[in-house]
């Protein structure tokens, strides 16, 4: 389920954008970093396209660092290095509520949580509403993982009624 082909990656990716709840329940919470940043790392490459595509069409989604070459190299950096800081956060968070999972655990939340960058992108461009979703969807997905993280620690049952 958590492999690093393109194939797995947009199953993943997709499952994490319409049912979190089980991806997230069914997630691994170990076996190294490398798929968790590929994940990232082709998020931000659809993400990037995605720029590029509204751009081309006349939309206005760049910011001054996501404009030409200096785009490429500066945002998939900067998008790893918040999913690690947003990983150390979240741990900090759990530990608070007296959690013993691993920051590897915590990183894995936050970077699968990164599928849906490349729609919060389209999502921008609805003025207002656009701006909310992209606030609270990785907040609900944060949740979600937090949720399903602790469910077994604080014994919730975890169980959650599919729409």
């Amino acid at each position: 389920m958590f492999d690093c082909t393109f194939t797995s990656i947009g199953k993943d990716a997709i499952q994490v954008i319409t049912r979190p709840i089980q991806f997230f329940r069914k997630m691994e919470k170990s076996g190294g970093f490398d798929a968790p940043i590929f994940f990232i790392s082709v998020m931000v490459i659809i993400t990037g396209l995605t720029i590029s595509a509204l751009t081309a069409f006349g939309a206005n989604v760049t910011s001054f660092l996501s404009t030409g070459y200096f785009s490429a190299i500066v945002i998939p950096i900067t998008m790893i290095i918040e999913a690690f800081i947003g990983a150390a956060l979240l741990l900090v968070i759990w530990k608070l509520f007296g959690s013993h999972v691993s920051f590897e655990t915590a990183f894995r939340c936050t970077a699968y949580a990164s599928a849906i960058a490349p729609l919060t992108i389209v999502l921008d461009l609805i003025p207002c509403i656009g701006t909310i979703i992209k606030v609270m969807w990785p907040i609900y997905l944060i949740y979600i993982a937090s949720i399903e993280v602790l469910s077994l620690l604080l014994r919730w049952p975890g169980q959650y009624r599919y729409i």
